[in-house]
C-alpha cells in the first residue's frame, strides 16, 4: 500500500465548505514547513531545538507560548477506527460538519502502508479554549465516539511529538 494520504473538509465561512485530497503523507508536510525547518528532540535536556537554533522547553507553557506566537493554535480531537468501519465514521463525522456542529476541519487518513487502524481527525480553531473542545468533544459522544479520545495540538505533531519523543510529556494535551 501507498503512503497514507488525507481526505479533508472545511468550513471556509465566505465561501462554504470545501473538499481536498491530500496526497503525501504527514511526513512530507514536515520536510516542507517553512516556518520551523529542522526539529531535534534533546531528550537530555528536555528541549526541541528548531532550525538547529532556537530551543523550546519540551514543556505545555514552552509550547503554548510557541504556538501563540507563530500562529499555530489549532488541534484536534483523534477518532481511529478499524479499516472496515472508517466509512461510516466518516459520513457520521462529515454530516455533523456539515451541519455545522464540530469544529472548522475534519480529516480522514486513506491508504495505510499496513493494515490498522485510520483516524480521524476534528480540527478546533484553538487549542488552548477548553470550552470549544469540550464542546466538540460532547458531539462526538453524543454522535456514538463513547470511547476515550486524545485532542492533540497541530504544534506538537509540527514538532514530532509522539508517544516515545519525552518520557514526562504526553503527546496530546487532553482526553475523554
Amino acid at each position: 500500500m501507498s503512503e497514507p494520504a488525507w481526505i479533508a473538509l472545511m468550513d471556509n465561512t465566505d465561501s462554504g465548505m470545501n473538499l481536498s485530497i491530500t496526497e503525501h503523507s504527514q511526513n512530507e508536510r514536515m520536510k516542507r514547513l517553512v516556518l520551523v525547518g529542522s526539529v531535534t528532540h534533546d531528550l537530555a535536556r528536555k528541549t526541541i531545538v528548531l532550525g538547529g537554533e532556537l530551543e523550546i522547553c519540551a514543556s505545555e507553557e514552552g509550547l503554548d507560548r510557541l504556538a501563540r506566537e507563530s500562529g499555530m493554535i489549532e488541534g484536534k480531537w483523534l477518532v481511529y477506527c478499524s479499516p472496515d468501519k472508517v466509512n461510516d465514521v466518516w459520513r457520521i463525522v462529515a454530516s455533523s460538519m456539515i451541519r455545522g456542529e464540530l469544529g472548522f476541519c475534519i480529516k480522514v487518513s486513506t491508504a495505510r502502508k499496513v493494515a490498522s487502524d485510520h483516524v480521524v481527525c476534528v480540527y478546533t480553531k484553538n487549542f488552548i479554549d477548553l470550552e470549544d473542545i469540550m464542546r466538540v468533544r460532547k458531539k462526538l459522544r453524543e454522535l456514538g465516539f463513547t470511547n476515550r479520545l486524545f485532542y492533540k495540538p497541530d504544534i506538537y505533531t509540527r514538532l514530532n511529538i509522539y508517544s516515545n519523543s519525552f518520557s514526562d510529556f504526553a503527546e496530546h494535551r487532553y482526553s475523554g
